[in-house]
């Protein structure tokens, strides 16, 4: 069996076991942060994407939480050595950032901005659009400290998706960024309905206004005052079929996703026929009199 079809094969199992979003149909509907590690690739079935490690490159250590706003680590690979080298794929949320970037060649030009003004460091590839396993991605290098960086992002699901390589040489570099050259993603969202990706449309603001036929109100729970951000999936049939509740304590969690279960939208339609919708909700819970 050759390696490239296995990744395929492996990534279709997952997206079988967890991509289908019915609620009631008991089946687990992926979340960014559910992406496995084999011996020798990352698969995300939420995003879609097998990314197969360089020669001899392992997995590396699991990354922190999901962040309030949607920042995730989702892996980590390393060279043989487990230290000439490192890998890191990261996402953030658009619908939540803190501080909004359009699209991955405004990431690359933030993150040179960020990297231009430290001590130290250097800029050695100015911000440039490339195209990687047929996606449009934002590239930035740059070094300092003894250490070389290339950032790629692209985005996915109003995620910007990033591969961030670093390096003690230039050489376990650029072995780590061609390894990228063999990413299995989902199609550009521009492409021709019958090549488009079976991902929902994701439209950060849907799930309010005039949009919303039924909203059941989630119960306070502490602690009180924080940002909960959410992403939900809504159905062809308008109902909540997925509630991703990004990070939150396990009362609010349960609270939320009770809540939400319950409300009810208007179906979107896209060229004539009914889609599933990927949203973002924000909560703040306060005590009662506030």
């Amino acid at each position: 069996m050759s390696e490239r079809f296995f990744r395929f094969l492996l990534l279709a199992l997952l997206l079988a076991r967890s991509s289908a979003p019915a609620a009631h149909s008991g089946e687990r509907v992926p979340d960014p942060e559910d992406g496995v590690a084999t011996a020798h690739a990352y698969v995300n079935p939420y995003f879609g994407f097998t990314y197969p490690f360089a020669a001899g490159w392992k997995e590396g250590i699991a990354g922190p939480p999901p962040s309030a706003d949607g920042y995730y680590v989702l892996g980590a690979v390393d060279s043989r050595d487990g230290v000439s080298g490192n890998l890191l794929i990261v996402a953030q949320d658009m619908f939540f950032s803190r501080e909004p970037v359009g699209d991955a060649m405004a990431l690359a030009k933030a993150t040179r901005r960020t990297m231009a003004a430290l001590p130290g460091m250097q800029i050695d590839r100015e911000p440039t659009a490339v195209s990687v396993a047929d996606r449009a991605f934002g590239r930035v290098d740059y070094s300092g400290v003894g250490l070389y960086r290339t950032m790629l992002a692209t985005e996915i699901r109003c995620h910007l998706v990033s591969f961030v390589a670093t390096a003690n040489a230039p050489a376990v570099l650029d072995q780590a960024v061609q390894s990228l050259a063999r990413l299995s993603a989902p199609p550009e969202t521009s492409a021709s309905a019958s090549e488009r990706s079976s991902f929902p449309v994701c439209i950060k603001d849907y799930a309010t206004g005039d949009n919303v036929v039924r909203r059941v109100e989630p119960r306070a729970e502490p602690p009180y005052f924080t940002r909960i951000a959410v992403r939900i999936i809504v159905g062809k049939d308008g109902r909540v079929q997925h509630t991703h509740v990004i990070k939150a304590s396990t009362e609010q969690r349960q609270s939320i996703m009770e809540a939400v279960a319950q409300w009810q939208l208007k179906p979107l339609e896209v060229d004539g026929a009914a889609v599933a919708v990927e949203a973002g909700l924000v909560f703040e819970f306060k005590p009662a009199g506030h």
